[in-house]
């Protein structure tokens, strides 16, 4: 048994780790909406990872391998998904909600900004349940408040992490503060001396 694919010639968005915020962000908006619209049909993807993320010959996201979704409230999820990607009620086989795609997209993004996923390099269950992820350091500036919506992203308490029309919201949030910043910048006119 085999599922064919239209092919994904640009690659994963592992390429990204590192890339500047404004890179990154519309990549993640994209993947929420593709995960906003599993979860209004009741399906939870449960492995959201940059090896899941390919894009297609013209730059558009592809969200791939639904192997490990499971219906929302199911317990028979075929596997638990990637572990630094995975949230602590998943890796502990609870069942499947919503806020575990919001603590995936949030470890993806915590991974593209800051090149590393959660509890990299010295992953363990214990850690992740007893201990919060590192301090969001990212490898190029970016704006706190964003770095504050994805550490929320990443909170234990499903319940305290925002769901995913609240991130698509502060994604597009700080995408449209950026092209505000660079609106003026290009209305701004340097005369000869």
């Amino acid at each position: 048994v085999f599922l064919p694919m239209e092919h994904a010639g640009g690659g994963d968005a592992s390429q990204l780790r590192g890339a500047a915020w404004q890179r990154l962000l519309p990549v993640l908006l994209q993947v929420a909406a593709v995960l906003e619209h599993a979860h209004s049909r009741g399906v939870v993807h449960r492995d959201i990872k940059a090896g899941n993320v390919l894009f297609d010959a013209a730059g558009q996201v592809r969200v791939t391998d639904f192997g490990a979704a499971s219906r929302t409230g199911s317990t028979a999820a075929m596997c638990a998904g990637s572990p630094f990607s995975a949230s602590p009620q998943q890796l502990q086989g609870e069942a499947a909600t919503t806020a575990d795609d919001v603590y995936g997209l949030g470890a993806l993004a915590y991974e593209l900004l800051t090149r590393y996923p959660p509890y990299y390099p010295d992953f363990s269950l214990q850690r992740v349940l007893q201990e919060p992820p590192a301090a969001l350091v990212p490898a190029q500036p970016a704006p706190q408040g964003l770095i504050d919506l994805i550490q929320s992203m990443l909170t234990h308490d499903p319940l305290a992490r925002p769901d995913m029309q609240v991130v698509m919201q502060g994604f597009e949030h700080w995408l449209s503060q950026e092209e505000a910043v660079q609106g003026e910048d290009a209305a701004i006119v340097v005369e000869p001396a």
